[in-house]
């Protein structure tokens, strides 16, 4: 098998040298997937550098990997969804903020919460789209490469991250949270026993089969001192936290700053519960997925048709609430 990679390495260093002069972006995209594929059997981590300098030297045999495009630098996980997007596209579904930004233009302070390795915060940072970040990411691995991100992209001094996740009440210790460490490091469930009640996707019989981790919890009142509707944007991917989230941020909806929630499976199911809280609060909203730009009135009729047609294609959506 060794012997083996060794020639999978020959083959793509002489790839990597036509890589750098193509410019057929299909062509780039199959190099790129080749080298993410053949590095992720060693399970290790990928140094990712989205800028190439002029006669720059670039070395991917390492134990990282360096690669070239445009201004963020990441490190991240092999055999990964999130991290394969990156790799191969130099972003991960950042095209809903850029969306979310036409909307409402301009913000100073982007609320990340589930965060990621930073796939959101860096590249909202680096492009210049908000000038400061509060990244919130509960899962261990992830926030280590988060911390990372932030430190070799030289951000320090504009993105303060924390290791916990949101939800209804603080607690220490306690909380746990069931993470996705085999194909989507962003589908990490906090478990609960109303949780578990009511979407039926987790048997508790099967828990002590998984590597559950013990994280922290807070609540999304405590991180929004400073923040209204005219500076800031709050940003939910919580697979199904959504409404304990929201539960702990009254005195934060009050500001009615603009939400940008993603509705995968788990949330559409609590539509109902999260939709109650919402229109106490906010007047309108757009579907992220909709090509044409749409301001809808955020009545239950309008809210149910959206949720329950991604429901039926079994995709997500992102809705910016406004």
């Amino acid at each position: 098998m060794s012997i083996f990679y060794k020639y999978v390495k020959s083959f793509l260093k002489f790839f990597l040298r036509i890589y750098i002069k193509e410019k057929n972006t299909h062509f780039r995209r199959v190099i790129d997937q080749t080298i993410y594929s053949v590095l992720s059997q060693n399970k290790k981590f990928f140094y990712k550098e989205n800028f190439l300098k002029k006669k720059r030297r670039t070395s991917i045999w390492s134990e990282t990997l360096m690669r070239a495009r445009d201004r963020e630098i990441f490190i991240v996980h092999p055999h990964e969804t999130i991290s394969h997007g990156i790799y191969v596209n130099g972003q991960f579904d950042f095209d809903k903020i850029i969306y979310a930004i036409k909307i409402i233009k301009k913000k100073d302070l982007l609320l990340d919460v589930g965060a990621n390795i930073g796939s959101i915060s860096i590249p909202s940072l680096k492009r210049n789209l908000f000038n400061k970040v509060i990244a919130i990411e509960p899962e261990q691995e992830s926030f280590q490469l988060l911390n990372i991100n932030v430190l070799i992209n030289n951000l320090q001094s504009r993105a303060t991250i924390y290791n916990l996740a949101l939800a209804k009440t603080k607690t220490k210790n306690f909380s746990k949270l069931l993470p996705d460490n085999h194909f989507n490091r962003g589908n990490n469930i906090l478990i609960s026993h109303n949780y578990i009640n009511k979407i039926n996707r987790i048997k508790l019989s099967q828990l002590n089969k998984k590597k559950i981790q013990v994280v922290d919890t807070d609540i999304l009142d405590n991180y929004t001192f400073g923040l209204n509707k005219n500076n800031s944007l709050i940003k939910i991917d919580t697979q199904g936290s959504t409404l304990s989230i929201l539960e702990g941020g009254k005195k934060t909806l009050k500001k009615k700053i603009s939400l940008l929630i993603e509705f995968d499976e788990n949330e559409i199911i609590l539509y109902k519960e999260i939709f109650l809280i919402l229109s106490k609060y906010y007047n309108f909203f757009y579907d992220l997925k909709n090509n044409k730009i749409v301001k809808l009135e955020l009545n239950f009729a309008n809210f149910e048709k959206i949720l329950n047609f991604y429901k039926k294609k079994k995709i997500y959506t992102d809705l910016l609430i406004v």
